[in-house]
């Protein structure tokens, strides 16, 4: 009976190895899947990063767009007024009007805060929202105008910097919101300020107080990920009521043309 029960265990063994051998192609097949759908979030993550720049872009010249069309549509009233003002021998209401007229965001058009036209744009419209709010800005930004870093990955990083530093100087008594960038020593450094208010720390993570969770997440994790991909770190604080962001990320000067 030795050689039955051999062959016996002979063919166990064969058909555990088809076995195995089908578990492993499945599992391959699973994981294949998986990487696929994990790619495929990834590109739609991307595409929506990009959309994200061009609404805010978009946005930024169509206000802008709207902007000179009210002051042409309006530019008849105002020299009509202008003239009246000056056959009335009243020069002096003339100069302060003509100094308001003068202060209108169609003439200032976006505030040039460095070379780097991303980030006047993103600035610039955050500065319009914390104008609305009554914040205080302090924005010291040296940056220039090619950093090395993809527009779309600057736009976040600053946009959902700002974006939490908004909504904590929100809630809180104040609202001056601090901001340095520059370039020294081949790093760029990021250092942003603002009182807590709607923030608080959990689990290393900061999280909004706000209802629904889901939709203000603060974006630390993914300015982090975008730190990290370019060899750089980010840090973020909160000690005596106030909140610290600190970004730092590798930078080499790019000859322009």
């Amino acid at each position: 009976f030795q050689p039955y029960d051999m062959e016996s265990l002979r063919a166990s063994f064969v058909g555990m190895a088809y076995t195995i051998l089908i578990f492993a192609f499945l599992s391959s097949l699973a994981l294949l899947y998986a990487l696929t759908l994990l790619a495929r979030h990834e590109v739609l993550e991307r595409e929506h990063q990009v959309m994200e720049l061009r609404e805010i872009y978009y946005e930024g010249l169509k206000r802008e767009q709207n902007q000179v069309h009210t002051l042409r549509h309006d530019l008849r009233n105002h020299l009509s007024v202008l003239q009246g003002l000056l056959e009335r021998g009243e020069e002096e209401k003339a100069q302060d009007y003509l100094q308001e007229l003068a202060q209108s965001p169609a003439l200032c058009g976006v505030k040039r805060l460095c070379e780097n036209e991303v980030a006047n744009v993103v600035l610039s419209c955050k500065l319009e929202i914390m104008q609305r709010k009554g914040m205080t800005a302090d924005f010291a930004v040296f940056l220039p105008a090619q950093t090395g870093i993809s527009d779309i990955d600057l736009c976040s990083l600053l946009g959902n910097a700002l974006d939490n530093a908004i909504e904590g100087a929100e809630q809180a008594e104040d609202k001056r919101i601090t901001l340095r960038i520059r370039t020294d020593k081949g790093m760029l450094m990021l250092r942003l300020n603002n009182a807590l208010g709607a923030e608080t720390l959990e689990n290393d993570q900061f999280v909004t107080t706000k209802p629904d969770k889901r939709k203000h997440g603060f974006g630390l994790p993914g300015m982090r990920e975008i730190a990290q991909h370019y060899g750089g770190y980010l840090e973020a604080n909160a000690h005596n009521g106030s909140f610290e962001l600190v970004v730092c990320l590798p930078y080499v000067k790019v000859n322009e043309s």
